[in-house]
């Protein structure tokens, strides 16, 4: 995808990223303000997917222990949803966690998510339930090596 750029910080979540969960989590889904930003960010590894110059999308990566990690917040602008962002962001998480050693990751899927998910190799696990009021499914996925010249 051409003028596409990911652009990985550790620490406090970026700005850009603050606000785009704060418009699709919050506004759009209604998820507590408190519930979104849960005091984990400075723990995490942020990811802001850029077009152009402008943020269509972010998530967050918190390990939970050495070998593995949770997905989380991952969110794509609505006008820019369905054009393989959501896929391009996973895509650099699952890169960047290969780099750091991880061999497993783990996500709270939304319901209507879940699908999404399990077209990039994610697998469901445990029952439904209630996040944020949203339906979730737990869901995991084994890292394998590094692609070579990565």
């Amino acid at each position: 995808m051409p003028d596409l750029r990911t652009v990985v910080s550790v620490g406090d979540a970026p700005p850009e990223a603050l606000e785009l969960r704060r418009r699709v989590f919050i506004v759009e889904q209604g998820v507590e303000k408190l519930e979104e930003f849960d005091g984990h960010d400075p723990e995490c590894i942020h990811f802001l997917l850029f077009h152009l110059d402008e943020v269509v999308g972010c998530a967050r990566l918190r390990a939970l222990d050495p070998a593995r990690a949770k997905v989380e917040r991952v969110a794509v602008t609505r006008q820019e949803r369905l054009r393989g962002y959501g896929r391009r962001i996973m895509q650099a998480i699952e890169d960047e966690a290969r780099r750091r050693g991880f061999s497993e990751l783990l996500l709270h899927a939304q319901h209507r998510a879940v699908a999404f998910y399990q077209k990039l190799d994610w697998v469901t696990f445990g029952d439904a339930f209630r996040e944020a009021n949203i339906p979730h499914r737990k869901m995991r996925k084994k890292l394998g090596a590094s692609p070579p010249g990565s």
